[in-house]
């Protein structure tokens, strides 16, 4: 510990207030979690459809994050302090938070302003087995808005409609995950992912405790006494079981299955801290950022901490359809055929 600073001392400025002390903690967390990705290392790398990434298109890609669709004048202490936190997470899981197979790293500038703050790596367990990408979301939810608003997103990703029969095919396929164009897997190969995301909320104290104790005293004990692990576990649980029931209701194999993955491998955290939750469940459920968890993902008590794995199908999901007559039923059959004859370049119709 630091000589004359005690951590929990709560009389003390809140450290958002105080940048002086943001800026020592910086380098100590970046130290532990690494830096943001290095987009122009990407210079010269071929990507899936053929081209090569040029310093133009990573310097095209850094002008537009200064548009006003993604740059805003936030203040400059909360800037820091999100930073912070985002980086008290990815040293957190890579601190086995969630346990030896998952390891974290900070995406990119650009893929941070579409959404995805760090990814995090799930370690194959057999040669043959491939590896598992997360996204994940840290907000500190100064307002349950931030929270709520995050997740309608989600929601409407998964619920964008595709394309209708007749409208021209997009240069680029809508994706209902979130695209990561800059990254390299455990091997240091490049990779473009598409990847479930998940947003932990976490109120300013508990963010506060985590980056102190990560500071302070660099113990993964601790990580593992405080909520930080069965609050995350939750809100992880909660949102994938809702997106993977979402997306399957939509047809929406892939994302159906991203989720499913996603929720089956966080469930063994659940049942190894499912004690301690029962113990500090009022605790837990108190919080102002679990409670627009519930509101918005519609929990109910009954089933809230009712979870099971997700049996693995692979088969295709079919939308759900309004019950409609046979002859109509086919019509529509024959409407979708056509479609994906077009889809893959066949004219005769």
């Amino acid at each position: 510990m630091m000589d004359g600073f005690n951590p929990y001392n709560r009389k003390r400025e809140k450290l958002i207030n105080v940048p002086e002390k943001m800026e020592v903690y910086r380098p100590k967390l970046e130290e532990m979690s690494g830096k943001k990705i290095d987009m122009y290392e990407f210079v010269g790398l071929e990507k899936s459809d053929g081209t090569i990434i040029t310093r133009k298109e990573v310097e095209d890609d850094m002008k537009k994050l200064q548009s006003p669709e993604f740059f805003s004048e936030r203040d400059e202490r909360i800037k820091m302090f999100s930073d912070l936190v985002e980086m008290a997470w990815v040293a957190a899981v890579n601190r086995n938070l969630f346990g030896n197979r998952f390891r974290a790293v900070r995406t990119s500038e650009y893929d941070d302003a579409h959404g995805v703050d760090f990814i995090a790596t799930k370690k194959a367990l057999e040669k043959n087995d491939k590896e598992s990408y997360f996204g994940f979301a840290v907000d500190v939810s100064f307002s349950a808005e931030a929270v709520r608003k995050k997740l309608e997103g989600v929601k409407l990703k998964i619920r964008q409609r595709r394309r209708r029969i007749g409208e021209p095919k997009p240069k680029y396929p809508y994706s209902h995950l979130y695209k990561i164009k800059y990254f390299k897997d455990s091997d240091g190969i490049y990779r473009e992912l598409s990847v479930p995301r998940v947003i932990i909320g976490m109120g300013y104290s508990a963010s506060e405790t985590l980056i102190e104790n990560l500071v302070y005293f660099n113990s993964d004990k601790i990580l593992k006494e405080a909520y930080t692990r069965i609050r995350a576990t939750l809100e992880i649980l909660w949102q994938t079981r809702y997106f993977y029931n979402l997306a399957k209701e939509k047809g929406r194999t892939h994302t159906a299955i991203a989720y499913r993955d996603f929720y089956n491998s966080f469930i063994p955290f659940f049942e190894a801290d499912k004690e301690f939750l029962l113990k500090h469940k009022d605790d837990i459920l108190s919080d102002r950022s679990i409670s627009v968890f519930i509101e918005v993902l519609g929990l109910k008590e009954d089933t809230m901490f009712n979870f099971k794995p997700i049996k693995k199908d692979n088969t295709i999901l079919i939308p759900k359809f309004k019950k409609v007559g046979q002859d109509e039923r086919i019509k529509r059959m024959k409407r979708i055929e056509a479609q994906q004859r077009r889809d893959n370049g066949l004219t005769n119709i």
